[in-house]
């Protein structure tokens, strides 16, 4: 009998195995080709090349597939997957949630039907337990679940080359490069493929095994065959990692795997290299080809190899959840950075289910896909369980559950009902449609909640809003009129209602605006840089990121008022109108993060060149940075060590080469951390103030022009608003500078805030000591701080709306003066800075 000529479409866990078995079994029966779109082989994008998968033995509440699983584990063990197998253990927990429950439950029993010996764990102390002594993990609070120590964890990438490569001994064909265009077709029969070269592949039987490219191969033009009524789509699942080393990684070696059937979060044990990697096994992401992911619509996988998205970037909601999951296993591991993320794309099926069946329409036509993230444990014999449906020697139960139209409802796995703030379902029955899609900002423009498409070429990553009930949301923009009477009108109304003894904060920091106050409760993980921060705007704001659990640098002169700042901060003090201190601690002391001083006179180089060096000794992250320090109206004739002008050489020069010098860090950040870094720039409405074209530049050294105090004033608040637009320009999403990072840069008015800046100045003394000015014509320090705090919380879609622009009283974008939209202006104050920095340096 002559050899049937087998084509099989990709190359990964179905495709690869399927292979395998043909071969292995039956080599006298079948010629087999692979054929794999990518010139790699295995391709570097696609799920199962990932550098670990979990392996479960019996973790399922479903008979057949806890069955399955084991006799997986079996092969696992044998020596042609050459150690590929690490039998970490499994930990498989759930909240209160009663679908997690009911999956742990029925899981254990299951595993305790095949002969396992999993240790039910009920309370916290007993959870810890699966650890080794001397690896601190979570609380664990309200949450059980089991211990099996049966399963753990398989190299991925590298046990599909292992596959592939014994693929090839055994006499098959692996084509990379080989990318399909056609199914070609006659009557009931399928006849071959063409490829995109031009090149006809015929063949007797035809395996479409393209995981999540399944179904945009099958609704391309070449090809257009109907996939089941049941939605078969590809989805973006979220992974993460960071690295430990020494005594973490000798520690972190011996650790379970660890998977929560409530949550979808799991995290790995290291590989060798130090990797630990985690993911959230959720409804995922799509990225549609058109308005919505319906029927008509196709979710075309968006991986590193797409162009816009190599730097692997991930929605912001997905990050901040994974942080804290992190955290609530792991708290020592949460601020360490990101080594890489990527979206790991799956096929998913409505139930979870596998589709393994000949195609209705076609006689010779087989698809073996919709893995749902479920499909890797299984790599040893998928191949089998394909091959059995091929040649019609299947089970009943096999060839119901994952038919083209199964004949039952149930799902093969997860019951997990929630993924926290994002409200969505992974429900084992009807979850794709209810809840799999999320708002998201894509190259800046924010899409509706149904889907996001992937940008242009060129446009940049997308990164899914946190921030999606539009609470605190975009700034409204006002006209250069409107801002004029916007001022005046703010000294008159008493928009100080934050004065600490009227409002009650309950323990949270507040960083509001208009339509109601925003609270900034949470600021974990991040590290945020904030020059002057020891009084006025920049304690309110240093207050407002210590008590929601940030690192906070205070970059000021005295070390005395530094530590004096620090002290009340930590008490939850702040100033009224009149300078009296209230205190209020946090109601959350276990939310806290830190307060660091770090010396820092911005009028000289020396000072601020150690300040980075310190800095950087301590910190690899910067989240934010907040050139916040200021002068005002200084006498004239005076000037910084370097001899410049004081105002301009402080306000402006000096803060530049603080940025300057920080933007690889910020930049860093953003990479690791997969969403833009910020810079937040206090200007002020004075800056219209500046002399004609913004900066009369023989004005700036000593020995040249002096200008009134003011007029210097004004430039250097100029000055300030075009730093901020450098940077934004220059390294904002989207741009060359920026596809290293990106930074979003903003300048901010704080409005007429009741600080120490004016105290010199005879006018202002009337008005800060004395009461009736006072409450007529100043805001409080928190008050002046909202715009800062608001603009450095925003979620990502609504921040890239004020990149480059100027927030003035309150939540408003305000025009900026002519001049600063003139990009050789602002260019000319960035190259001044660093020609004065050349100079000495």
């Amino acid at each position: 009998m002559a050899k049937q000529n087998v084509v099989i479409i990709g190359s990964g866990v179905f495709g690869m195995s399927t292979a395998l078995w043909m071969l292995k079994e039956s080599p006298e029966k079948y010629n087999v080709t692979i054929l794999e779109k990518c010139t790699t082989v295995p391709a570097p994008d696609a799920a199962s090349t990932d550098i670990n998968k979990i392996i479960r033995a019996g973790d399922y509440a479903d008979p057949h597939l806890a069955k399955l699983s084991v006799d997986a584990v079996e092969h696992w063990k044998q020596p042609e997957w050459q150690g590929c197998y690490h039998e970490s253990g499994v930990v498989c927990l759930s909240g209160d949630d009663p679908a997690g429950r009911a999956f742990v439950d029925a899981s254990y029993a299951n595993c305790k039907a095949m002969g396992l010996e999993p240790n039910y764990v009920r309370t916290p102390a007993e959870i810890k337990g699966c650890w080794p002594k001397g690896l601190q993990t979570g609380a664990f609070a309200r949450r059980a679940g089991y211990h099996n120590t049966v399963g753990g964890w398989g190299e991925a990438a590298r046990s599909i080359e292992i596959g592939l490569q014994r693929v090839k001994d055994m006499g098959g064909k692996v084509r990379g490069g080989a990318e399909v265009v056609a199914i070609n077709r006659s009557g009931r029969k399928v006849t071959g493929v063409t490829l995109k070269s031009g090149e006809v592949i015929p063949a007797d039987l035809v395996v479409v095994a393209a995981g999540a490219w399944t179904p945009s191969l099958m609704r391309s033009p070449g090809i257009d065959i109907r996939m089941p009524e049941s939605e078969v789509i590809a989805t973006g699942q979220c992974v993460a990692m960071v690295k430990v080393e020494g005594e973490e990684l000798a520690l972190h070696n011996k650790a379970p795997v660890v998977f929560n059937l409530d949550n979808g979060y799991y995290i790995f044990p290291p590989t060798k290299d130090g990797i630990i990697k985690m993911a959230i096994h959720g409804a995922g992401y799509t990225s549609c080809t058109g308005e919505t992911c319906d029927d008509s619509k196709v979710s075309l996988p968006r991986t590193k190899l797409t162009p816009g998205a190599e730097n692997g970037a991930l929605p912001v909601e997905a990050v901040k959840a994974m942080r804290k999951h992190l955290e609530d296993h792991y708290p020592y591991l949460a601020r360490k950075p990101f080594v890489e993320t990527r979206m790991c794309w799956y096929c998913d099926t409505k139930t979870g289910d596998w589709l393994v069946d000949y195609h209705p329409d076609y006689d010779n036509l087989v698809l073996a896909t919709g893995g749902s993230g479920h499909a890797f444990k299984f790599v040893p014999i998928i191949g089998r369980e394909v091959k059995s449906i091929i040649e019609g020697t299947a089970t009943d139960e096999f060839k119901n559950r994952f038919a083209f139209t199964p004949g039952t409802d149930k799902g093969a796995d997860f019951a997990i009902q929630g993924n926290q703030d994002s409200k969505r379902a992974i429900a084992s029955e009807a979850w794709m449609r209810s809840s799999l899609h999320s708002a998201a900002s894509v190259g800046g423009q924010t899409y509706d909640n149904e889907t996001f498409r992937p940008p242009a070429s060129g446009e940049g990553d997308y990164h899914v809003s946190d921030n999606s009930d539009g609470k605190g949301g975009a700034a409204r923009v006002l006209d250069l009129g409107q801002v004029l009477v916007l001022d005046v009108v703010l000294l008159w109304v008493p928009v100080h209602v934050l004065d600490p003894a009227q409002v009650d904060y309950e323990g949270d920091a507040l960083a509001g605006g208009q339509g109601g106050l925003v609270f900034l409760t949470q600021a974990n993980f991040q590290v945020v840089v904030i020059t002057g921060g020891n009084s006025g705007t920049g304690y309110a704001t240093a207050k407002a990121f210590y008590e929601a659990g940030a690192k906070v640098y205070i970059g000021c002169r005295s070390e005395e008022r530094a530590n004096t700042a620090i002290e009340n901060i930590q008490r939850g003090g702040l100033p009224n109108l009149w300078g009296k201190w209230v205190y209020k601690p946090t109601a959350r002391p276990e939310a806290v993060g830190t307060l660091t001083y770090l010396p820092l006179d911005l009028s000289d180089f020396d000072s601020i060149d150690n300040f980075v060096a310190a800095f950087k000794q301590r910190e690899s992250q910067l989240d934010i940075l907040y050139a916040n320090a200021g002068i005002m109206a200084t006498d004239e004739g005076q000037y910084t060590k370097q001899g410049h002008s004081l105002q301009f050489g402080t306000n402006v020069l000096g803060h530049q080469r603080l940025i300057k010098q920080l933007i690889p860090t910020l930049q860093a950040t953003a990479r690791a951390k997969g969403t833009p870094s910020r810079l937040i720039v206090l200007s002020s409405q004075g800056h219209i103030a500046a002399p004609p074209g913004g900066v009369h530049w023989d004005s700036l050294h000593k020995g040249g022009k002096v200008l009134d105090k003011w007029a210097d004033y004004g430039q250097s608040k100029w000055g300030d608003l075009a730093l901020s637009r450098y940077v934004a320009k220059t390294y904002g999403p989207g741009t060359r500078g920026g596809q290293d990072g990106a930074i979003i840069s903003t300048g901010i008015h704080p409005g007429l805030v009741a600080t120490n800046l004016g105290t010199h100045l005879n006018g202002y003394k009337v008005m800060r000591y004395t009461p009736g000015f006072q409450h007529g014509m100043q805001v409080d320090t928190y008050t002046g701080a909202l715009n800062q705090i608001w603009v450095g919380q925003l979620a990502e879609h609504d921040a890239q709306n004020v990149n480059g622009k100027y927030v003035s009283c309150y939540q408003v974008v305000a025009p900026q003066r002519p001049d600063l939209y003139e990009d050789v202006k602002v260019d000319r104050v960035w190259d001044w800075c660093n020609a004065q920095d050349r100079k000495n340096l």
